[in-house]
């Protein structure tokens, strides 16, 4: 075997590992990949499902507080005092219930506590 065999036959060798070299490396990425896609999904559809039952906690408050509302215009309306300052003073105090209700809802589901001390900006 001369030198110029020798040299075509490892040039041949190398030129084989690296083809299936590659071949690996390439499959390797793309199982990768697909392993990162489906946790992407997954961590999605988790995050969506998270956000549906927020807003069921928020549309159950929601029902609750306007229940309420009804329940203090009738008694106002019964009581004869339904004057225009009353029922706009009675509906901004609602209205601040339910944005501390949706306050403290958001909070629960974010798992922090709030400081009510301090002033809002």
């Amino acid at each position: 075997m001369n030198i110029d065999d020798w040299i075509g036959s490892t040039g041949l060798v190398f030129g084989l590992i690296s083809f299936f070299g590659g071949g690996l490396m390439w499959y390797r990425g793309s199982v990768v990949k697909s392993y990162a896609a489906s946790r992407a999904f997954e961590h999605l559809r988790r995050n969506q499902e998270q956000m549906g039952q927020g807003i069921g906690e928020i549309d159950k408050a929601m029902d609750s507080l306007t229940s309420s509302i009804q329940v203090l215009s009738g008694a106002i309306d019964s009581i004869g005092l339904s004057t225009r300052e009353n029922t706009l003073s009675i509906q901004n105090l609602c209205l601040e219930t339910a944005k501390i209700e949706a306050l403290l809802l958001m909070n629960k589901s974010a798992k922090k506590s709030v400081d009510f001390t301090q002033k809002p900006e």
